[in-house]
């Protein structure tokens, strides 16, 4: 410690030469953790979003309602997504009704933008996957 107050109150100059690496590499971890984390957080989101859908799809044992409720959940926490789309899969009968304690899985792909600064701008495909059993029976 008293070291470090000697190196303040020293004229010279020496201690600007000595912290100016550790400010410059402070500055590039702190840019990339800016570009990085909102699409992680992004990600997470459409995950949890695509485990609700998967838990209504479940409920009402229908897989034509799965786009609607995604649409509608993403509304409600305000997340835009670039060229969102949700897919099903699943063995149906009459088109979209799932059968009871048949398994089925919700897939949500999207754009997902990594901006690196104004230097660059990298879109990836990102995807959602989540599996649920229809609780509904039809005869």
């Amino acid at each position: 410690m008293e070291r470090i107050r000697k190196q303040i109150r020293d004229r010279r100059g020496t201690l600007l030469v000595n912290a100016y690496p550790a400010v410059i590499i402070t500055a590039i971890v702190m840019a990339v953790l800016l570009t990085i984390t909102p699409p992680l957080l992004r990600k997470n989101t459409v995950d949890r979003i695509n485990n609700q859908v998967a838990r209504y799809v479940e409920i009402q044992g229908d897989i034509s309602v799965a786009q609607s409720e995604f649409d509608r959940l993403c509304r409600a926490k305000e997340l835009k997504l670039d060229n969102p789309s949700v897919y099903v899969d699943a063995n149906t009968m009459d088109g979209s009704k799932i059968q009871l304690e048949e398994e089925f899985t919700v897939y949500i792909e999207y754009d997902n933008i990594y901006e690196i600064g104004t230097i660059a701008k990298i879109t990836k495909r990102a995807t959602s996957k989540a599996t649920g059993r229809s609780e509904r029976y039809r005869k």
